[in-house]
């Protein structure tokens, strides 16, 4: 994988995060009128919806034959399993305490890359995934109280994650990225309409609620895009980390729309991610550079 791939890989992925992020705060702003599963199956048909409509606009449906291999399934089977391993664990669990065995899947992603993609993990990649983990445990601060045998389902979570960025890498170019968005929308919908019953049931929504909603879906459907197009196009071992970003728009969006204010471990651990992603980047792009150099000096020497 090229350095230009890294580096596009990884930029897209922070997008894609920041993306997500949203939707999460989103989708957060409405629970209570609504429950979880139904937030889910709102968001999730709209979502689904217009990924259809995009796949169907630019001729992608033509190839939903491709779509149906193993990597596809294994992706979105893991992505609907660590999502409900997720979500059962958060019942029983702190927040924080999820958020850090779940932040951990980078660092996994890079084990896994390594020993099943055969992926070259120098030891500025290893330290960029160790660097990042450590510094989110310095902002969520996981105490020992509130650990159970939950955290196994957060930890299985995490490790499914994994396996999904894995799967991943390792589908077909020939298979659009819009499919695998559109597979991953509606089976994860589907999970949201199993977990409505449990949690309580459908409720009335208000147009609030709804608008909410529908940007999340919007959003959702460019943070699918986006992360499945990093992980298709990246070394996982290079744009995992940068999935700690999330913690930055979490930080962000907690202040400008939960007024939560950050404390200095919050502001210090923030601090490291940035600081190690911009120069991991900041490499990468030199490595580039020096790639491209090298080919534009054989051309012309030919």
């Amino acid at each position: 994988m090229t350095s230009s791939h890294n580096v596009r890989g990884a930029l897209t992925l922070i997008g894609g995060t920041a993306a997500f992020t949203c939707v999460d705060a989103l989708t957060k702003s409405v629970i209570g009128p609504i429950n979880l599963g139904q937030a889910m199956v709102v968001r999730g048909v709209v979502a689904t919806i217009i990924i259809f409509l995009v796949a169907w606009k630019f001729g992608a449906l033509r190839h939903f034959r491709s779509a149906l291999g193993p990597h596809v399934a294994i992706r979105v089977t893991a992505e609907v399993a660590s999502t409900t391993f997720y979500l059962f664990a958060l019942v029983q669990l702190p927040l924080a305490n999820a958020w850090a065995i779940m932040l951990a899947t980078p660092l996994i992603a890079t084990i896994t890359a390594a020993i099943f993609l055969d992926e070259p993990i120098g030891p500025r990649r290893w330290t960029a995934a160790v660097v990042g983990f450590l510094s989110i445990l310095i902002i969520t601060r996981p105490g020992i109280a509130g650990f159970s045998s939950a955290s196994l389902f957060v930890l299985a979570a995490a490790c499914l994650a994994a396996i999904r960025d894995l799967a991943t890498k390792q589908i077909e170019q020939e298979v659009p990225s819009l499919l695998v968005a559109l597979l991953t929308a509606f089976a994860v919908t589907l999970v949201g309409f199993v977990l409505v019953g449990p949690l309580g049931g459908w409720s009335a929504m208000t147009v609030g609620n709804i608008g909410s909603l529908t940007v999340a879906a919007v959003l959702l459907v460019l943070a699918y895009h986006c992360i499945i197009d990093a992980f298709r196009h990246g070394d996982i071992s290079f744009i995992a980390p940068f999935r700690y970003t999330a913690m930055l728009w979490a930080i962000v969006l907690g202040y400008l729309i939960f007024g939560d204010i950050p404390d200095l471990s919050t502001l210090f651990g923030s601090g490291i991610v940035i600081a190690t992603g911009a120069y991991t980047l900041h490499r990468e792009r030199k490595s580039a550079k020096r790639e491209t150099s090298l080919v534009r000096s054989s051309t012309s020497c030919n």
